[in-house]
């Protein structure tokens, strides 16, 4: 036993390699490795960061730090100091990921390409038998005790007197769980064809009936219709919209999307992002004749229809008709518990524009009709959708991604990785045959199957 141990021994280069081998194509750093990059996807999605497009030192920069500090208070300095605001978009990250790529490829190498090593260096158990036998006839001996428990051995070389082999499980149990590092590649590279080849376009708000250029060529979208489905107490259990996709002056197609739903056209993605309350105000004179109507802070244009929306900001809207010469205030409460309203109501006061005299006011929760001064008012409460459009060439190279690494995680935990290496020494008329095995295995049944094997068939030569 020692003289085959001294004789197997690597010089000192050799053994750096095989334990450097070992140490990039473990599974436990693989492990430890994804749990440090789940680490900074939990921190990218809980702290807030940087939207995209959005340069720092630019005026966009400045007014989405000053909404962030608002809502974080002093924690958004030390987060922007250590470069906390921008995870995804920060060079560390990129980083991450291409040692994950490496890490995942070694792995999937070690899984799938038959290869020799020496055994790592510790965690190891070692079984040590002698066969009365001729080298030939020992490997096949080890041959048929390994193919007992799944194995199969790759093909013998020899070095310094010494012939070793490593065996492996067989068929698909030996590469399927390679497809968990296969389909981990996958997202990486989606990641980086997403990077290359998507597109973000930027977020924009729409009521209804409202047109909207994407930034694409000449497409644009409609709201042409809003969806609220209740649940059985009355309040909004789903919102969707129906949008419209324009190129040009022709329609596309029309895209149903939600909160949580996706509307796709070819590789074109929209996403409903938010929603929001609206009113849309209408004038008509005596003679039932269309009137004017403006914002008086913002846009002023003139139009016959008016959508206002209204946000945690801006919860009141100012409107003027001056050819009736009236000014409307509208004020937004998602619930008015003074009125012994519960849900959604909009107060409305019509005031006559020259005096400021209060001349109408009422208390809406749904469309209604106000006649003032010989105008009459047309008032209809409504939502505003926020919606995002994406171009996602990658979602099918990501969606194949995790459904391999899916399959090769399950395969992981039915089929683990079995490995043994496996020397032999031909010594006069015997041939000393070592088996080292990962110490997890050593009290494995698979392996004290294959000493038994062996066990019998050296009894069976020595009666012989």
């Amino acid at each position: 036993m020692t003289q085959m141990a001294t004789r197997r021994t690597a010089r000192p280069i050799e053994r750096t390699v095989a334990g450097g081998w070992h140490l990039l194509t473990s599974p436990r750093l693989m492990l430890v490795w994804l749990g440090i990059l789940l680490i900074v996807l939990l921190l990218g999605g809980i702290l807030p960061q940087v939207p995209p497009g959005v340069v720092p030192g630019t005026p966009q920069y400045a007014q989405w730090l000053s909404q962030t500090s608002a809502r974080w208070g002093g924690a958004v300095e030390p987060l922007r100091v250590l470069g906390l605001l921008d995870i995804f978009g920060s060079r560390v990250f990129y980083v991450l990921l291409a040692i994950t790529g490496v890490l995942a490829g070694l792995r999937l190498l070690a899984l799938w390409v038959p290869s020799w090593w020496h055994p790592p260096l510790s965690r190891t158990h070692s079984f040590q038998i002698t066969l009365p036998q001729e080298t030939q006839q020992a490997s096949r001996s080890l041959e048929r005790a390994l193919a007992i428990a799944g194995q199969r051995l790759q093909p013998w070389l020899e070095k310094d007197g010494l012939r070793y082999t490593l065996a492996r499980r067989t068929g698909a149990a030996r590469w399927l769980p390679g497809l968990f590092y296969l389909g981990l590649l996958l997202v990486l590279l989606s990641a980086l064809v997403g990077w290359q080849f998507g597109w973000r376009g930027e977020t924009m708000e729409l009521a209804l009936g409202e047109t909207r250029p994407l930034g694409l060529d000449e497409l644009a979208v409609r709201l042409d219709e809003i969806a609220v489905l209740p649940n059985e107490d009355g309040t909004m259990r789903r919102l969707d919209s129906f949008i419209a996709l324009l190129d040009g002056p022709e329609t596309v197609t029309q895209m149903i999307t939600g909160l949580g739903r996706r509307a796709t056209y070819g590789n074109l993605a929209l996403y409903q992002v938010g929603y929001g309350p609206a009113a849309r105000v209408s004038a008509r004179g005596e003679q039932g004749q269309p009137l004017n109507v403006h914002q008086m802070v913002g846009d002023k244009a003139p139009r016959h229809q008016a959508r206002l929306r209204f946000s945690e900001q801006s919860q009141e809207q100012l409107l003027a008709v001056p050819e009736a010469r009236l000014a409307l205030r509208l004020v937004h409460y998602p619930s008015l518990a003074a009125q012994d309203i519960a849900g959604r109501v909009l107060h409305v006061q019509v005031y006559e524009e020259a005096t400021g005299k209060l001349l109408a006011e009422q208390f809406l929760t749904q469309g209604d009709q106000l006649t003032v001064g010989g105008a009459t008012i047309d008032l209809a409460l409504e939502y505003y959708v926020v919606v995002r459009p994406e171009k996602e060439p990658e979602l099918p190279l990501a969606f194949a991604g995790g459904l391999l690494a899916l399959v090769g995680l399950c395969a992981t935990l039915v089929w683990p990785p079995r490995e043994t290496w496996i020397t032999v020494l031909d010594q006069d008329d015997a041939s000393v045959c070592r088996l080292d095995v990962p110490a997890r295995d050593a009290e494995a049944d698979w392996f004290r199957i294959v000493q038994a094997v062996l066990g019998e068939q050296a009894d069976a030569c020595d009666r012989d």
